[in-house]
C-alpha cells in the first residue's frame, strides 16, 4: 500500500547491500506496492530492473513458507520469451533509515510500458501493431491457462514495449509482461480478469 512506500530518492545512487555489484541509477517508476528502479551491474556490465516492496505489503510474510514467495516466483515457471523473469531476489534492511524492503531483480527492459508508448507515439499504433500485440498476448494467456495460471494485474503499465530498431528481421517492437503475481503477493491484492484487461 503507498502508505508504506519509503521515499524513493533514498534508494538512487547506492548499491544493494547483499549484491554490492548493483547500485540503483534511476528511478523507473512507482505503484501502489514498491519502486521500480533500473540498476547498473559493474561486475556483469549490463543492467537490471530492482522492484523494492516494503515487507509491509507483502502477504503472508510471518508464514514459515510466505505465499508472496510462490507468488513472484510463478513467473518462472512460464517458458514464453514475453514473461520477464527474475533472476534473483533480495532483501534491504536499514533499521536506521527504517527500510525493511524484498527487492526483486530481473531483466532490464529497455522500453516504456505500453500505456506512455500510446501516449506519445500515436502514429506507430497501426493495425499491424495491434495484431501483433493480440498474437503476442493470446499466446502467452494460452500458456497460461494450461499452467492453470492467471496474471491477476494485467495492464498497461504491466506490458513493456521493447525497442528492436536494431533488428535486421520481424517487427521493431516486442512485447514484454512484467509483475507476474506481485499484486496477489501484496496485502493489498487486486484480482483482475486477464481477458477482461486485454479487452481494455
Amino acid at each position: 500500500m503507498r502508505a508504506n512506500l519509503p521515499d524513493k530518492n533514498w534508494f538512487v545512487g547506492k548499491p544493494l547491500p547483499a549484491r554490492p555489484d548493483l547500485v540503483i541509477a534511476q528511478v523507473v517508476g512507482s505503484g501502489n506496492d514498491g519502486h521500480v528502479f533500473r540498476a547498473q551491474s559493474s561486475e556483469l556490465q549490463r543492467d537490471f530492473a530492482c522492484k523494492v516492496i516494503p515487507r509491509a505489503n507483502l502477504a503472508g510474510v510471518l508464514e514459515r513458507k510466505p505465499r508472496w514467495r510462490a507468488e513472484v516466483e510463478k513467473a518462472n515457471r512460464l517458458q514464453s520469451e514475453v514473461v520477464v523473469r527474475f533472476v534473483d531476489l533480495k532483501e534491504w534492511a536499514d533499521s536506521a533509515s527504517n527500510i525493511d524492503c524484498v527487492v526483486l531483480i530481473s531483466d532490464f527492459v529497455a522500453g516504456a510500458n505500453l500505456r506512455d508508448f500510446i501516449a506519445k507515439n500515436r502514429h506507430e499504433i497501426t493495425v499491424p501493431f495491434v495484431v501483433q500485440f493480440l498474437e503476442t498476448m493470446l499466446e502467452l494467456f494460452n500458456e497460461m491457462a494450461a499452467l492453470r495460471m492467471m496474471h491477476g494485474d494485467f495492464h498497461a503499465g504491466n506490458v513493456l514495449v521493447e525497442n528492436r530498431t536494431y533488428a535486421l528481421r520481424g517487427p521493431p517492437y516486442a512485447f514484454r509482461v512484467t509483475d507476474f503475481g506481485v499484486a496477489s503477493a501484496t496485502s493489498d491484492a487486486r484480482f483482475k480478469d486477464d481477458y477482461l484487461q486485454l479487452a481494455t
